[in-house]
């Protein structure tokens, strides 16, 4: 059965190398890449950016609240089009780094609960290496120190466990053994998130690390 997988991670935790990878694994999965998105509803009303490292770069400048607003309104009609046919991958991050601290725009718990996600995935590196990466190659994020870097993991995995809860899986996510163990035991995609859950009762929610050599993964049961 098709599933739907909600992923968040904070900037440069390793969400679009992952989704394009599986991209070209699973050529009918279906991703919806929440800043691309964001960015192309923007660029139709405004013109005070040209792309998605201006967006990352002014963020909560240009991004007002209706815009999230709308974009919601569009991902959740994509889920309710698609979510019978094929695999949907949701790549989102609703924290943002801004001048002033962090802006959180979540889904209200209404909207997650119609959301209705089989798995949620966070990803997370290092502070260390996230700094590496947006230093390498930064695409408009704003640099960010050690403990900025932790804080904003910390936010991404708190709101991720709010949203789990309120689909009814009750705990916070815990690492476990490697996932060697348990991949292909199911479908495609469950040696991702170790295995599938039932829509509405128990959805996955699975944590991992994208550093450059270990990567640990958990499920809540």
């Amino acid at each position: 059965m098709p599933k739907v997988i909600y992923l968040r991670g904070a900037p440069a935790a390793g969400k679009s190398s992952t989704t394009g990878m599986l991209t070209k694994g699973l050529p009918e999965l279906l991703i919806w890449e929440y800043g691309a998105r964001l960015t192309d509803w923007v660029m139709a009303r405004s013109d005070s950016i040209a792309d998605q490292d201006d967006l990352r770069t002014q963020s909560a400048c240009v991004v007002k609240p209706e815009d999230v607003a709308e974009v919601d309104r569009e991902l959740l009609d994509f889920v309710e089009r698609n979510r019978a046919a094929k695999h949907v991958l949701i790549d989102s991050h609703p924290v943002t780094k801004e001048g002033y601290g962090y802006r959180i725009t979540p889904f209200s718990l209404e909207q997650f609960n119609r959301l209705a996600p089989d798995e949620i995935w966070v990803f997370y590196a290092s502070p260390e290496e996230t700094i590496r990466r947006i230093t390498e190659n930064g695409g408009g994020r704003p640099m960010i120190t050690v403990e900025e870097a932790r804080m904003h993991t910390a936010l991404q995995a708190s709101v991720a466990a709010t949203y789990s809860m309120s689909v009814g899986c009750p705990q916070a996510p815990s690492l476990a053994a490697s996932s060697r163990a348990r991949a292909g035991k199911a479908g495609p995609m469950a040696g991702h998130a170790h295995g599938a859950a039932k829509r509405g009762r128990n959805p996955t929610i699975a944590t991992k690390h994208f550093g450059r050599a270990h990567r640990s993964h958990s499920r809540l049961p």
